[in-house]
């Protein structure tokens, strides 16, 4: 049986590309991120502000998003709030040099799915990416499955 990681990492399940866009990392974190992410099956594409990202959103349909807290031209928080208008939306991941328990308790409670402390770890990165892939994919299956309601006599 495979690990996560290997799993999410395509060495063994569907071989689906998994794309992640990056807003506003500096260069030592989107090389970070690459390296961690370095397989076939990931695509990381970066946008430096919010017109750009959010133009990228309209076009490309990635499956996480990891943001800065603060933007040039805005924040997380726009980021999320067209998020929320797309169909299939992608989990938002926000990235903070000084990442405390409020802003993982407003990201969480905005309807984000975590917090990372910059500068990024390898390792957190893959934890962190693996299981929010793992999540927005469970996730995206069971919201097109349809509903089917089914009424139940029960005779005396």
């Amino acid at each position: 049986m495979p690990t996560p990681l290997q799993e999410v990492r395509g060495q063994n399940g569907p071989q689906e590309k998994i794309s992640v866009l990056l807003i506003g990392c500096d260069a030592a974190n989107v090389s970070a991120v690459r390296g961690s992410l370095h397989h076939e099956r990931w695509t990381v594409s970066q946008c430096m502000d919010c017109r750009n990202a959010l133009a990228h959103l309209n076009r490309h349909k990635p499956a996480l998003v990891l943001c800065r807290r603060d933007l040039p031209d805005g924040n997380w928080k726009n980021i999320l709030s067209h998020i929320e208008t797309l169909n299939a939306p992608p989990l938002l991941l926000v990235a903070s040099r000084h990442a405390d328990e409020v802003l993982w308790a407003e990201v969480l409670n905005a309807g984000g799915y975590d917090v990372l402390l910059e500068p990024f770890h390898s390792e957190e990165i893959t934890r962190v990416f693996s299981a929010a892939w793992r999540y927005w994919s469970g996730r995206r299956w069971t919201d097109t499955l349809p509903v089917v309601w089914q009424e139940q006599r029960i005779e005396s």
